[in-house]
């Protein structure tokens, strides 16, 4: 397998970009012109690195949990850890010079293609990927996830007067406003390409 834990200490060592080109609502972050966005919601959006499609998604929980709870950041894990190929945490600092902590998650969906997830600060980025570009989506990924902000001031506004928010409807909203007819979400994460996980 590829070294993708040496793709991320490159990633952490760059020098960050502080300017800001790509605003929304809820957050910011910086794109690097190599990388296209495809579409977005309020929470999140899909960027596009050498045509391998990357979800990008507001952890709108966490946002809240921080502002009014004394609560330890946890991962969250989208896979019983027996799934995963390869899990290793890292740290970067962000855009403000702040210490972040990271997730790194590795599914095999075949011989050549794997499901990769970073989880970051107030973020989640998750992609199906060729092996063979795998080094460069997660270097992508952590370069944007350390540009990123988050107004938590918007977002306690826009979410935090409900009585419960449930995470998972959350996120399948967002699909549903940008998902075709038929297909999964897998399908649609990967560019159409059919994806079966084991």
């Amino acid at each position: 397998m590829v070294n993708l834990k040496a793709s991320a200490d490159d990633a952490e060592a760059l020098k960050t970009n502080t300017s800001v080109n790509i605003r929304k609502g809820l957050y910011s972050y910086y794109l690097p012109s190599h990388i296209g966005r495809k579409s977005s919601t309020v929470t999140s959006s899909i960027l596009t690195s050498n045509n391998v499609n990357i979800l990008m998604n507001l952890d709108v929980i966490d946002v809240i949990s921080d502002t009014y709870y004394d609560s330890t950041k946890t991962f969250k894990s989208m896979l019983a850890a027996t799934q995963n190929v390869m899990t290793f945490d890292g740290n970067f600092l962000n855009s403000k010079d702040e210490p972040i902590t990271y997730r790194v998650s590795v599914l095999e969906i075949t011989e050549n293609k794997i499901m990769l997830t970073l989880e970051g600060g107030y973020f989640m980025f998750v992609a199906i990927t060729p092996l063979a570009l795998s080094t460069e989506i997660l270097a992508d990924m952590i370069q944007i996830a350390r540009t990123s902000t988050v107004d938590s001031e918007a977002v306690l506004l826009s979410y935090s007067a409900r009585e419960s928010i449930d995470y998972k409807k959350e996120t399948l909203d967002m699909f549903n406003q940008i998902a075709p007819e038929s297909g999964t979400i897998l399908d649609m994460i990967s560019g159409g390409d059919s994806v079966e996980i084991p």
